[in-house]
């Protein structure tokens, strides 16, 4: 396939191989690189979505608190279930996230 002369002068296949090798790689680290792009954004989307329930189950917790002390009976299970999830939440997000 590869073929060159014994005088050692190539028919130019190995060229035009290396250039179609060349031009396939760059589009595969082009494509990696628009992945790589894609799952950051979605990274980044996830994280701000579970700072967002995390800030929400806080903010049900605390009206709770402030609201319902002493007038639910269920007070301390419903309390508790808004604290575990804000810290459910709060546990799936990444250390230093941005």
């Amino acid at each position: 396939m590869f073929d060159e002369q014994p005088d050692g002068d190539p028919h130019g296949e190995c060229a035009a191989e290396i250039r179609r090798l060349e031009i396939a790689l760059r589009i595969k680290t082009e494509e990696h690189q628009c992945c790589s792009e894609d799952l950051m954004k979605l990274r980044k989307s996830e994280q701000e979505g579970w700072k967002e329930a995390a800030i929400a189950w806080e903010v049900c917790a605390s009206i709770h608190a402030t609201w319902a002390k002493g007038k639910d009976a269920l007070f301390t299970t419903r309390h508790g279930d808004f604290e575990r999830h804000a810290e459910d939440a709060r546990r799936k997000l990444t250390p230093n996230a941005k």
